[in-house]
């Protein structure tokens, strides 16, 4: 997965940025959102939690099929802006923290003014009693009793030379 344009260069515009995921090694790229977004994968990447990044929003959204269909959830009572979304660095478990600052009006005491200060806010969000039972059956992938796919680099570039780097 990766957040980025269409083109030559990386572009500074964030604006022109969209979210992408490959299922094939980079190879070919999908677009999956437009908008520059935040992303983290957990659970072996069955489970992908993704927000736009610089707006406010109550929600993420997330995906248990590698991007091909997304839901969303509210996370907040009020809108914030996300920075970050992350999960533990194993990426074995359904559990984020998802952080971001939420602007507050506060009236000046001395001016009688609104004036408006950032707060942190931080957000606990557990998945596993929402949808899918964590993946099992890393050991043993592409067997029935696996959630695991096996998977080679091979894109067929090199006709039947399945050999890769040598």
């Amino acid at each position: 997965m990766g957040t980025g344009n269409l083109g030559e260069y990386l572009s500074g515009n964030q604006e022109g940025k969209n979210l992408y995921i490959s299922r094939d090694g980079g190879v070919t790229w999908a677009s999956t959102h437009v908008g520059n977004y935040i992303y983290d994968i957990a659970d072996h990447g069955a489970l992908i939690v993704a927000s736009k990044l610089a707006e406010e929003t109550q929600s993420i959204e997330f995906t248990w099929d590698y991007g091909k269909s997304w839901e969303t959830v509210n996370i907040a009572t009020k809108p914030f802006h996300i920075q970050n979304i992350i999960t533990e660095p194993s990426a074995t478990s359904q559990h984020f923290i998802v952080y971001g600052k939420q602007s507050h009006k506060a009236m000046n005491e001395e001016e009688e003014e609104a004036e408006t200060k950032d707060l942190a806010a931080v957000v606990y969000v557990d998945f596993t009693k929402l949808h899918e039972p964590q993946c099992k059956g890393a050991d043993t992938a592409g067997t029935e009793t696996s959630d695991y796919e096996k998977w080679s680099p091979y894109d067929g570039r090199h006709g039947n030379n399945k050999c890769w780097l040598g």
